[in-house]
């Protein structure tokens, strides 16, 4: 009888629709604490923690006039319940 070993493979990341005025809030934020803040003007953004080797906060690209996809670290962020 053949077994096979099944890996769960957690997401590091999720996916979240958002507004411009909620994107926004978390860019001003991040550069306060001084994240590093990539940006195309305004199109998208890529924020880098620094302090832990540029790990990926958040990264969020314009998809339509005030719609956002963002993808969130869950190592900064927690998942919304559905």
């Amino acid at each position: 009888m053949s077994t096979t070993n099944h890996i769960a493979v957690q997401r590091q990341t999720f996916l979240k629709v958002c507004t411009t005025k909620f994107i926004k809030g978390l860019v001003k934020e991040a550069k306060r604490v001084k994240y590093v803040v990539n940006a195309d003007a305004g199109y998208w953004y890529e924020v880098l923690d620094p302090d832990h080797a540029d790990t990926l906060v958040f990264k969020a690209v314009q998809v339509k006039p005030n719609v956002w996809a963002t993808t969130f670290s869950k190592v900064y962020w927690q998942e919304p319940v559905s």
